[in-house]
């Protein structure tokens, strides 16, 4: 991260903002709202145990959690700091799909891959994205070491630790849409794949603690 981004600015490098790019808090918002409509959508008028099973489980936990969220978010900003852009001094170079199942480790070297993604980004979003990917466990001291390194680095672009901590609630609910979301549909059976809706219940429940 700090190798990309040394002595490089939106100015002096023209790219691509990052895929599901969020330049101002709407954003945020938004990349949640349309993952927990998308599943709404899908299962609304699904009939099997299962489909039901995870409708229930977006009606009575995530959708209500997303609006109490959502107040925060209004409680503690306005409509104009909602949607204000982020200045273009303080988003980053980000790989976007950033973490360890990118990473290629050959003796004493890491090689970083895919950068399929990657392109001009909030950097609240890839510290959301990388400590809260279920695929893999950060812990506290780690999480701590990054954070850390990371604000030295990127110093001056993080300024409201309100603004991250109610960000950071928004990404958690993307990310148990974002499993639930790999339900495989066996089209023949009509059945659906329940290793992912027990993934993310397991998930939301092992870390609802992030929503207080």
């Amino acid at each position: 991260m700090k190798k990309i981004n040394f002595r490089t600015s939106y100015h002096n490098f023209k790219f691509q903002e990052a895929s599901d790019a969020c330049l101002n808090i709407s954003d945020h918002i938004k990349t949640c709202r349309i993952r927990i409509s998308k599943l709404i959508k899908r299962y609304k008028n699904s009939n099997s145990y299962k489909e039901k099973k995870i409708l229930n489980f977006l009606n009575n936990e995530i959708i209500p959690s997303f609006k109490k969220i959502n107040k925060e978010i209004n409680n503690n900003f306005n409509k104009k700091q909602i949607k204000k852009k982020l200045n273009r001094n303080d988003m980053i170079l980000s790989p976007s799909d950033f973490g360890f199942h990118n990473i290629i480790k050959s003796k004493d070297n890491l090689f970083f891959i895919d950068f399929e993604y990657a392109g001009w980004d909030d950097p609240i979003k890839l510290i959301c994205d990388f400590f809260l990917n279920p695929d893999y466990l950060i812990s506290k001291a780690n999480k701590k070491y990054f954070l850390s390194n990371f604000f030295h680095i990127f110093r001056g672009k993080i300024l409201n630790y309100g603004k991250f901590r109610l960000i950071y609630k928004f990404h958690f609910l993307k990310w148990v849409c974002v499993i639930l979301s790999q339900v495989d549909i066996e089209i023949h059976k009509k059945s659906v794949n329940l290793s992912y809706i027990n993934k993310a219940l397991n998930y939301f429940n092992k870390n609802k603690g992030i929503l207080k």
